[in-house]
């Protein structure tokens, strides 16, 4: 048994720095538009959950990432951060061009939106970031090391295994994320992974996505951008459970990152891990709720 989605998407397809890349469109006329980005490996579809949560308050859009669920591969190369914000910049401009755009970033989707606001301020209009607060401070000292298992990585490319079967691929994701049910967890499975041609079950995601990125990340250039930002901003963030080994690693730094924005209003989603989209669609839709609430009553005092 599987999850039986309230409202279906629309599949778009856009021409975006020489990719095809697709977006899924929860369409709702006059209302509000929110942008949804997914993290690493994800895929937009699997906000379904949070979609449905919304119950129709949201003209909703997201983006598959290059290289993610339904956009097509890059031939070569990796997956440059940089040209990753290129490619949201220009889902900003298809989506909404006349007007600033409500975002959700979730993880790695959280990270570029975070950039994208402080770049171009302007363009949006209220940013929630779930669980997108940066990941750990790159040691510069590893650069040679880093500069090395790049070029390596590039030389010798990897290939998915077979997953054997959809169920199989459910039962790890609940493993991983036990706060998922069952039908969530095969309705995912079933958005993550294709059929190849001679059988086996892979993910959809490209495996060039794991090729390590040349240079550390550096929390203090995310500072630095963060301090652009105009918008009103939401934090959000599942409870520290065992599972959630996102927040483990930046537990040390998490208050400082927070200060670093401004330190925006804070929901905690006690009954959840890194996942939140997955585990806890309606805790995430009714904070979201609250939050466009609050940003349109500050815009409506302007």
């Amino acid at each position: 048994m599987t999850y039986s989605p309230q409202h279906i998407p629309h599949s778009a397809y856009h021409d975006i720095n020489g990719l095809r890349l697709h977006l899924c469109h929860w369409a709702a006329a006059d209302k509000p538009k929110l942008l949804l980005l997914h993290g690493w490996m994800d895929c937009a579809v699997s906000f379904q959950f949070v979609a449905d949560a919304l119950g129709g308050d949201w003209d909703i859009y997201a983006p598959d990432w290059r290289g993610c669920g339904l956009s097509a591969h890059q031939i070569g190369g990796y997956y440059d951060r940089a040209l990753m914000l290129a490619d949201l910049a220009a889902w900003v401009d298809i989506i909404s061009p006349h007007a600033p755009i409500y975002m959700v970033g979730h993880s790695m989707g959280g990270m570029l939106a975070a950039h994208y606001a402080g770049a171009f301020p302007e363009r949006v209009r209220g940013l929630a970031l779930l669980e997108g607060f940066g990941i750990e401070d790159g040691d510069i000292h590893d650069a040679a090391a880093r500069s090395r298992r790049f070029i390596e990585a590039l030389q010798q490319p990897q290939q998915w295994h077979n997953l054997g079967t959809e169920a199989a691929v459910a039962a790890k994701l609940c493993q991983r994320n036990p706060l998922l049910d069952e039908a969530q967890a095969q309705f995912v499975a079933a958005a993550l992974t294709r059929q190849t041609a001679s059988g086996c079950l892979i993910y959809k995601a490209d495996i060039k996505h794991k090729i390590p990125q040349p240079m550390p990340y550096r929390l203090s250039v995310a500072y630095a951008l963060w301090q652009h930002i105009r918008a009103p901003l939401l934090w959000v963030e599942g409870g520290l459970l065992p599972h959630n080994r996102y927040l483990q690693h930046i537990a040390a730094t998490l208050d400082e990152r927070h200060a670093a924005l401004g330190r925006p209003p804070k929901t905690t989603i006690a009954q959840s891990g890194h996942m939140l989209h997955w585990e806890a669609p309606q805790a995430v839709a009714a904070a979201l709720a609250v939050f466009g609430e609050s940003v349109g009553n500050t815009h409506s005092k302007k």
